[in-house]
């Protein structure tokens, strides 16, 4: 993947696919903005589990930096899987240039402004459609209601692991009364791409994956 050790921490400069180059940090304590300055970098992700509190980023540079303070209880507490979460999230990373916290566990930080932009999931609509206009309001409780239904988790969980998308485009359609032009079916695109994606699927896997996941799972151990 290309992660270097640098005593607790591991660094690696990448590039998305539209031209963006970021480096993401993954440690146990947060971050100082100079050793980015320091080795030539200028946009930065952070991603941190840790037992001890979070003391925030030691803004002592000039390098844009985001990090994502997670506390090593909360991940041990959460229900599902958070780690998993969070390398998909870095797989995202990598692609887009942007990272999303879909756990809800993440203390955000952000010093220094910048291109490079984070998402935090814990104010979407779906999440808390309280605060989302009408509209959004009502798409989102009503996937939420098809999503909690047992004869839905059992089709994704078997049959179709894209059947959330499926259904968010149905609402959509639903409340709009038009059906979504081929070039709007994000279902329908998806998987049509998954036998072209396969064999890149395999190589990001053993290029990116593995090492990410070893990675994380020594921070966790190291922490005790």
């Amino acid at each position: 993947m290309g992660l270097e050790q640098h005593e607790a921490s591991q660094y690696g400069t990448f590039k998305t696919e539209d031209g963006k180059e970021f480096t993401l940090r993954i440690s146990n304590h947060n971050a100082s903005v100079s050793n980015f300055d320091e080795s030539g970098e200028s946009e930065g992700v952070s991603i941190v589990i840790s037992k001890y509190g979070n003391r925030g980023i030691r803004n002592n540079g000039t390098a844009h930096v985001s990090e994502f303070f997670y506390p090593k209880s909360a991940i041990e507490r959460a229900e599902g899987k958070p780690l998993a979460e969070i390398i998909g999230s870095i797989q995202e990373l990598l692609r887009t240039g942007e990272y999303t916290d879909t756990t809800g566990l993440a203390q955000v930080e952000e010093v220094n402004g910048g291109n490079l932009r984070f998402r935090d999931n814990g104010n979407n609509a779906a999440t808390h459609p309280e605060g989302a206009d009408n509209e959004l309001r009502g798409v989102a409780l009503e996937y939420n209601k098809r999503l909690g239904k047992g004869s839905y988790q059992a089709i994704e969980a078997i049959q179709d692991s894209m059947r959330s998308l499926l259904e968010v485009q149905r609402i959509l359609e639903e409340r709009s009364g038009q059906p979504l032009e081929d070039w709007e079916n994000a279902y329908m695109a998806e998987n049509a791409m998954s036998s072209h994606n396969n064999a890149e699927y395999e190589a990001w896997k053993r290029d990116n994956y593995k090492p990410l996941t070893e990675a994380v799972r020594a921070l966790m151990e190291s922490e005790g």
